[in-house]
């Protein structure tokens, strides 16, 4: 197994989106999350990450620094 790559994105891009449908899958429909808490306004100002593993988004993280 390839070591992951793991990158920072924006969550308007390509890679940022397929990281909130991985969220949506997870939280949305996995573990029946509301949308509205799920999705909230910290995305916007979030430090997104992806995991890559063989040029497939395996995994997201969201990094929301709070004051």
């Amino acid at each position: 197994m390839a070591a992951l790559t793991i990158l920072p994105v924006p969550i308007a891009s390509d890679l940022g989106l397929l990281a909130l449908e991985i969220r949506r899958k997870v939280f949305i429909v996995g573990q029946s999350v509301p949308e509205t808490i799920e999705r909230d306004a910290y995305d916007a100002e979030a430090l997104h990450l992806v995991a890559i593993d063989n040029g497939d988004v395996v995994g997201t993280l969201r990094v929301v620094f709070l004051p």
